[in-house]
């Protein structure tokens, strides 16, 4: 198996190697860390090849027909044709591509917006990568073989494709490498091969879609949510020009995107670095593991954008995103279930939901988290807040968190985060069941009661005590729900549950007849829950 590697120390205590599989096109990475005077692995990363080159900006999303986010090789073919068409002169609004490139509207594409493109394509866009020194560069960029293309390469470029399709002499080195036969006239077969290339690379040249268009933009890949500096979910012209002044390679390490770039954590930014953050892919991602279905707070199967940086300036410190995470997070997060989430329940929470850690036998948490039973929940069961996502490997949720603190938006928050006030929410206690035929047993109550909790929690509208801090409580009260309760009592459970909402349901035996299994049951409760808001 070919391949090529490196490894070095960071530091006395830590040590970093790579591994490149050239055929397969695999990339591992070992990170060790030093233990009582033994090397462990603290981390290893296995980056499996994508099915196609990264959709990384609107123009690239024409031909991402399946909506994956990568353009197939099929994919590439059919969007290159289409651009062959686009530039073969004046015409009639026909396709996608036709229409981005109209920019009057009129259904026509004259000649003034074919020349328009052609400068967006090929001239504007490919000027981003001139600092950048790269291996993958094609020679029909490079004509001096520098592995950089300066201004007067991209000069050449743009005027060729601005040329009418008539034969003419080489006159420098970009015509030479068109020049296949050597006879010193570029014909139009020649002049057709070169425009196949140069099409052909632009569809995978990963440009921003400020060539295309001036204003700003909705952020739409990994790089724009590092460029999103003010978190507005839009791309103005500053932060574009700082995401194109990050992909200069051989250089030190200074801004916060920088840090996020410098993989390796050596300090330096480099070619592959670029490359493999320009490919990771962009959200929404298929919830996969428990931690994504506590980030996802609309339960819609995905987690998008906005759920990720919430949770990560919740963690950042910042009181307001409470009121934006999902119920479900908010009770592992507020373990004593006061309805306070403190300074320390959030960096307790942090070990159980961001860093992997030894799985915990008496914490019903990691048993969901360990999902091969190996004892330890590792960073791919984190799933999304660890960086493994059904597309690939993103940045971990502690990347994101110190991305935000370096940005300095929000400073670090010591205190309590009062959740009913920023929430809006009441909290709700189901109390027990009145059963009118007096044949149904304990066990059946017990039952009862939590598919109306799961029915309560479903329904997002109000917050839910554990049936645990109420028990005791009734008990020792001796709280008889089948007999007539005065109202005295009734407000001092509450006070003593934290409750503001009681909950007491009647229950006819032949109701549970109906219900053909439990997710029948289930769903009949919802309905009545649903019916109550």
């Amino acid at each position: 198996m070919n391949g090529q590697g490196w490894e070095g120390l960071t530091n006395d205590n830590k040590y970093n190697s790579q591994f490149y599989h050239d055929k397969l096109d695999i990339d591992e990475q070992f990170f060790f860390k030093r233990q009582n005077g033994t090397w462990k692995i603290s981390w290893y990363l296995l980056i499996l090849p994508p099915p196609g080159t990264w959709v990384t900006n609107e123009f690239q999303l024409l031909g991402d027909h399946d909506k994956d986010g990568f353009l197939t090789r099929n994919e590439e073919d059919v969007l290159n044709e289409l651009c062959r068409d686009f530039l073969k002169g004046p015409h009639p609004v026909r396709n996608s591509i036709d229409t981005f490139f109209d920019r009057d509207g009129d259904e026509s594409v004259s000649e003034h917006e074919v020349k328009l493109a052609v400068r967006a394509l090929f001239f504007d866009g490919m000027k981003q990568f001139q600092n950048i020194r790269i291996g993958w560069i094609p020679k029909i960029l490079d004509h001096d073989r520098s592995d950089k293309v300066d201004p007067s390469e991209y000069e050449a470029v743009y005027r060729f494709m601005l040329l009418n399709n008539e034969s003419y002499q080489v006159n420098n080195n970009f015509d030479r490498i068109l020049d296949s036969d050597k006879n010193g006239i570029i014909s139009f077969k020649e002049i057709e091969h070169g425009r196949d290339e140069l099409v052909g690379l632009t569809v995978v040249m990963s440009f921003s879609d400020t060539v295309f268009f001036s204003e700003s933009r909705t952020v739409s890949n990994l790089l724009d949510e590092y460029g999103d500096s003010n978190f507005d979910g839009r791309i103005s012209p500053d932060e574009n020009d700082e995401i194109v002044a990050s992909f200069k390679t051989d250089r030190t390490a200074v801004t916060a995107m920088d840090h996020i770039i410098d993989k390796n954590g050596n300090g330096t930014i480099d070619a592959h670095e670029i490359m493999m953050i320009l490919q990771e892919s962009a959200p929404p991602y298929l919830v996969s593991t428990f931690i994504d279905r506590l980030i996802d707070r609309n339960k819609d199967g995905l987690i998008d954008t906005l759920e990720i940086n919430t949770i990560a300036n919740l963690y950042a410190g910042d009181p307001k995103a409470v009121a934006s995470i999902s119920s479900e997070l908010i009770r592992e997060i507020d373990r004593n279930g006061n309805r306070v989430i403190s300074a320390s329940e959030i960096e307790n929470s942090k070990n159980r939901l961001i860093f992997p850690h030894p799985a915990s036998s008496l914490n019903t948490l990691d048993s969901k988290l360990d999902s091969n039973g190996d004892g330890m929940v590792n960073f791919m069961e984190l799933g999304v807040g660890g960086g493994f996502t059904d597309k690939g490997e993103i940045p971990t949720l502690e990347r994101r968190i110190s991305l935000i603190r370096r940005r300095g938006n929000i400073p670090n928050q010591t205190g309590e985060l009062v959740i009913k006030e920023a929430l809006g929410r009441q909290n709700l206690a189901v109390l027990g069941v009145k059963a009118e035929n007096k044949v149904i047993g304990e066990e059946d109550i017990t039952g009862i009661i939590m598919f109306l909790e799961n029915a309560f929690v479903n329904s997002n509208k109000v917050n839910v005590i554990d049936r645990k801090n109420t028990s005791l409580i009734l008990d020792e009260m001796n709280f008889q729900l089948s007999g007539l309760v005065i109202e005295e009592s009734i407000v001092e459970v509450g006070n003593l549950t934290g409750a503001d909402i009681l909950a007491v349901s009647e229950i006819i035996r032949s109701i549970l007849s109906q219900a053909a299994g439990s997710q029948d049951f289930l769903d009949m409760c919802e309905s009545a829950v649903q019916d109550l808001f």
